[in-house]
């Protein structure tokens, strides 16, 4: 392990070497779509902007350690869900958006526009929405984004029936 953590050139950041043996904290050199933007939220910690200075050759992990231990004294938690559905023809509208509020704490962001066609869930790009949301207790965020996504409707143009839809 400590050689796969060498040949990839990450002795400090994402992948780290220990006196007992490398620990892996991602097991890719990028961040993650779905949860990469839960961090800075949670923590306080940019980790795009920390990906970009280490790349560049600075020492970011002191600085990381700071800022976890600013924020360790009102702990946050992030959660995020997302909208899908098994109708098929070309969206009209997700309702219910726009009525997110201006509560900063829960963020509901579209994935399609309408006029987009819709064949259900098949992959990530499918998705309809996502939902983030912010809380002192891990359930209570779940149940925000859930929460947050249960009021989305989905206005679909059906059209003929079409057999490759089901």
């Amino acid at each position: 392990m400590s050689e796969h953590v060498l040949l990839v050139g990450r002795e400090e950041g994402l992948a780290r070497r220990y006196r007992q043996g490398p620990r892996i904290i991602e097991t890719h050199l990028r961040l993650s779509s779905d949860t990469g933007p839960l961090v800075p939220g949670a923590t306080g910690v940019d980790l795009i902007e920390m990906q970009i200075r280490q790349t560049m050759g600075e020492k970011v992990m002191p600085e990381i350690r700071r800022i976890l231990q600013e924020s360790a004294a009102k702990a946050r938690y992030g959660a995020v869900w997302y909208a899908n559905t098994d109708l098929c023809g070309q969206l009209v509208k997700l309702v219910g958006i726009e009525e997110s509020g201006p509560d900063s704490e829960v963020t509901v962001t579209p994935h399609v526009q309408p006029g987009a066609r819709l064949d259900g869930l098949r992959s990530n790009y499918s998705r309809l929405a996502e939902a983030r949301a912010f809380a002192p207790e891990p359930k209570q965020a779940l149940t925000m984004a859930r929460d947050a996504i249960r009021k989305l409707r989905v206005v679909v143009h059906a059209g003929p029936v079409e057999p490759d839809c089901f």
